[in-house]
């Protein structure tokens, strides 16, 4: 009995050593494209399994939305339209590439839209809204790019209409606030953390500068953080505020 848990022991180990070192000295990858089917190869990345699962820790995510457009506007309904550049980031260990020789020649790899469905991502997802699609004009509007220390960018353009409960007492001299809820749709915050990404002097929601409403004056916006509790667990969404 002994013997057999030992050999067993010992293979597990082989494994995890040999799958982990393939990608750093195999020297035949010579292309982009090798490099690429062996990083993100179905046999050593699982992408139904989180980063950070094996680790017992969450997975931080931080975002920033980029409005271009409000628009439609509708009192009747409480809904409008939006335009938005939505982008997530996060680590993912599996992804490090540092140490091999393409951490060199490829700092960051902007992968083609396709291959997004071959790793992780979030299941964002916005709370409050009624319709949503990506633009696909003149191709699907999505990027994603990997960077050697396992840091990865996903940047798609969302068209949305999203709810907003309107108080018209004082109409037409009315001001609004409509909240975006951002959240996981399955994770709970032990799992799955959304933060803003804030840099110095840079907010996380950036606005065009030509931004145009009929009817509407755009006078502020605060990105904050809401948490909801669900028959899932306690959620942790983000809240913009417009």
């Amino acid at each position: 009995m002994h013997s057999y848990l030992d050999l067993q022991c010992l293979i597990t180990l082989f494994t995890l050593v040999s799958s982990t070192n393939y990608l750093r000295h195999d020297a035949t990858i010579n292309t982009v494209e090798e490099f690429l089917d062996t990083l993100i190869n179905s046999s050593r990345y699982d992408r139904r399994i989180r980063p950070f699962f094996d680790q017992q820790k969450a997975c931080n995510v931080t975002m920033t939305i980029h409005i271009n457009t409000i628009s439609a506007i509708n009192e009747v309904n409480m809904d409008y339209n939006t335009d938005l550049i939505f982008r997530q980031s996060w680590y993912d260990p599996r992804l490090n590439y540092t140490g091999t020789d393409w951490a060199t020649k490829s700092p960051q790899i902007t992968l083609h839209y396709s291959l997004i469905d071959r790793i992780w991502v979030p299941d964002s997802f916005f709370r409050n809204a009624k319709e949503g699609k990506r633009s696909d004009i003149t191709v699907p509007n999505r990027l994603i790019r990997i960077h050697r220390d396992g840091k990865v960018l996903y940047s798609q353009r969302l068209l949305l209409k999203l709810d907003c409960q309107m108080k018209l007492q004082k109409f037409p001299l009315d001001n609004q606030t409509c909240v975006v809820n951002i959240g996981s749709y399955g994770f709970a915050t032990n799992d799955l953390a959304f933060f803003w990404e804030e840099a110095q002097n840079v907010s996380a929601i950036r606005v065009n500068e030509d931004l145009e409403m009929p009817d509407f004056v755009l006078s502020n916006h605060e990105a904050r953080y809401c948490n909801r509790t669900t028959a899932t667990g306690l959620l942790l969404f983000l809240c913009l505020s417009i």
